[in-house]
């Protein structure tokens, strides 16, 4: 809870060692700077809380390559129901990982055995053995590459 004492919107909590950020209050690292936390230290987001990652954003995982993670929402088009295929570009070079879902017009999930693929940074949901490409099809995706 912030501390009524303080106009201000960031502020040292008097007797702790604790940086506050009161509510309307921010931390902004400038260009060239880090937040870092030290071999044993930890940052914690509590229930509620969120991380937002901006368009361009990027992140790494155990010093793996710097990944970003994009996504959308889709709807088909007569052209591509005819084609038996969607083309998506993602914007990625190369694409680690990838999540689709195929919605109808009465939002049922019907992706089941799409045939989805990526190369080069275009993934391609195609016919299945039951699955079919329909004009009006949301298809919502996401993926992690660089």
């Amino acid at each position: 809870m912030a501390d009524t004492t303080h106009s201000q919107g960031v502020y040292l909590a008097q007797g702790a060692a604790e940086l506050v950020v009161a509510s309307g209050g921010d931390v902004t690292v400038e260009s060239g700077g880090d937040i870092n936390a030290e071999s044993g230290g930890s940052i914690t987001l509590a229930s509620g809380a969120d991380l937002t990652l901006a368009a361009g954003a990027t992140f790494s995982v155990n010093g793996a390559a710097q990944k970003s993670v994009v996504g959308g929402i889709h709807t088909t088009t007569s052209d591509e129901a005819t084609a038996n295929a969607v083309a998506i570009v993602s914007g990625l070079t190369t694409i680690a990982a990838i999540h689709v879902q195929v919605l109808d017009a009465t939002n049922n999930v019907v992706t089941v055995d799409a045939d989805v693929t990526e190369a080069a940074g275009t993934i391609t949901i195609a016919d299945g053995v039951t699955y079919n490409t329909v004009a009006g099809q949301l298809i919502q995706w996401s993926a992690i590459g660089v």
